[in-house]
């Protein structure tokens, strides 16, 4: 079944006329964009954190079993690693992939470990870009997903929920041409008669699915 998406649309009060999508104000025209955008990447993101193959920081056994203290460390992503090599995932041209909130690349980053390990590769900490380890490239993305209230005894605020994953590991359906849809509308619609409001928005259908439960890893820690 395929899922549809709706945006939340934008309105303005203007008394000209558009005579084409191109005479709409570029930012306006931006910010659906970048609205259509960040919804179609959480719907996929919603998706893939649902995966079952699950581990936790420091070896713990269950989410709730999570202390305020078990935030991300190297080990944990050798764990993930060799998790998805057990399972012979394919690597994304050469390693796997890691999507982690700014907070465990921070966590990462004050890892003294993580950050002798990396001292003989390209200057990471100096220039403020992030590593890449033991075969997993990390990738910060502010739409990662996190869960609330978890942790021993459901006390920690935030659980982090990094996804590592392999090639193929999920999919979702190519864009056809009608696929996704811009929508506007001109003075004088939806009971405007005073003729004076624009109206953008946009809409989108799709499908986004897990190919391969063996081939994603999620990783659940603390947020520190």
């Amino acid at each position: 079944t395929a899922d549809f998406l709706f945006g939340q649309g934008h309105e303005w009060n203007d008394g000209l006329e558009y005579m084409s999508f191109a005479d709409i104000p570029k930012e306006l025209r931006k910010l659906n964009f970048l609205h259509a955008g960040e919804a179609i990447d959480t719907e996929c993101r919603d998706v893939v954190v649902a995966g079952t193959n699950v581990i936790y920081a420091n070896a713990r056994a269950t989410r709730p079993a999570i202390l305020s203290t078990d935030t991300v460390d190297m080990n944990d992503f050798f764990t993930a690693s060799t998790t998805l090599r057990n399972a012979d995932a394919p690597e994304i041209s050469g390693m796997y992939s890691a999507m982690c909130s700014a907070n465990v690349i921070e966590q990462l980053m004050k890892d003294t470990t993580f950050q002798s390990a990396i001292q003989f590769q390209k200057p990471y900490i100096f220039t403020g870009t992030i590593a890449e380890l033991y075969g997993i490239r990390f990738n910060w993305t502010s739409r990662a997903a996190t869960t609330a209230n978890g942790g021993s005894a459901s006390q920690i605020a935030t659980i982090e929920q990094t996804i590592i994953t392999g090639d193929n590991a999920y999919g979702k359906t190519a864009w056809m041409l009608n696929d996704f849809d811009i929508i506007y509308t001109g003075p004088g619609g939806w009971n405007d008669e005073w003729a004076t409001r624009h109206a953008l928005t946009w809409k989108y259908v799709g499908k986004n699915v897990i190919l391969n439960q063996s081939w994603l890893v999620r990783l659940e820690s603390a947020r520190a």
